[in-house]
């Protein structure tokens, strides 16, 4: 395998089709998500700022899995 074949040229063009699904389905999650982590934080006696912190690095860590099948 050529190293050229292995580096992406531009970004994949399944991105660009599916954003306009992939950005409301995005705003939905996140408002699921932002009470739950409040909950939390509050629940654990934590700042309610660091619930808002997790549910950030969370949702960014879940950017990896983007477009991974599920088994």
């Amino acid at each position: 395998m050529n190293a050229q074949e292995s580096v992406p040229q531009r970004l994949d063009p399944g991105i660009r089709a599916n954003l306009r699904y992939d950005f409301p389905a995005g705003v939905v999650v996140f408002l699921v998500a932002l009470p739950l982590c409040l909950g939390i934080a509050l629940a654990s006696n934590a700042p309610l700022f660091s619930g808002i912190i997790a549910g950030i690095v969370g949702g960014s860590s879940s950017l990896r899995f983007r477009a991974q099948p599920c088994r």
